[in-house]
């Protein structure tokens, strides 16, 4: 009697993933080292638990070109370079990377480019296959949204934890797993996203989706 093999669910179990990261609020911390930046500068801004909007002017009530210029201050400041991995995911990537490919796309500028990938390099033994700037707040990134970059890359899923770039992303028809943060705790999340907890949550849906 022959053996029936369904090809569709072989072919995923066999397959590298694909698989999309942001970085800021995903595989890094940001807000709480950025908060402590500007209070050593006299600048008292919202706490991490506090900030409960992706949109920083409007958490730190101040204009979006003066809210642009703090972030700039602070890429260019010593405590960027002094950013570390969030919880877990340094054990996550040598877990996923190999057997699968990670394609990481932020929003953060080109000009960072170089210290983007010293922290890949130095934290996560340069586990992504290629890293993308969008330049959402100036520079030269690439022109595309992350949706659109997610789709013509090919991902399989993507791990975010802005709500908006989340939606995006989905609405291009890739899965997309939130990242629970205080700037996205208390939404609902649209359809073809996925809320998780941890990296941990993530090397689940890892083995799930195999």
């Amino acid at each position: 009697m022959p053996i029936i093999i369904n090809t569709v669910l072989f072919d995923r179990a066999m397959r590298s993933l694909r698989i999309g990261i942001d970085v800021d609020g995903v595989v890094t911390e940001i807000i709480e080292p950025i908060v402590k930046f500007l209070y050593g500068r006299g600048i008292k801004v919202p706490s991490y638990e506090d900030t409960t909007d992706y949109n920083l002017s409007k958490v730190w009530r101040c204009s979006t070109q003066e809210m642009v210029r703090r972030v700039f201050d602070f890429y260019a400041s010593k405590e960027f370079l002094e950013l570390q991995p969030v919880l877990g995911v340094a054990k996550a990537f040598a877990r996923l990377f190999p057997p699968h490919e990670g394609y990481s796309i932020t929003s953060r500028p080109d000009i960072v480019e170089n210290i983007t990938k010293d922290f890949f390099d130095r934290y996560l033994n340069g586990r992504c296959r290629e890293i993308h700037h969008l330049g959402e707040f100036g520079g030269n990134g690439s022109k595309e949204t992350k949706g659109s970059l997610a789709k013509k890359l090919k991902l399989d899923f993507f791990v975010e934890d802005a709500l908006h770039n989340a939606e995006e992303i989905a609405s291009h028809g890739v899965p997309v797993l939130l990242m629970t943060q205080p700037w996205n705790r208390d939404r609902i999340v649209p359809q073809g996203v996925i809320r998780v907890n941890s990296w941990s949550d993530v090397l689940r849906y890892v083995e799930d989706y195999k």
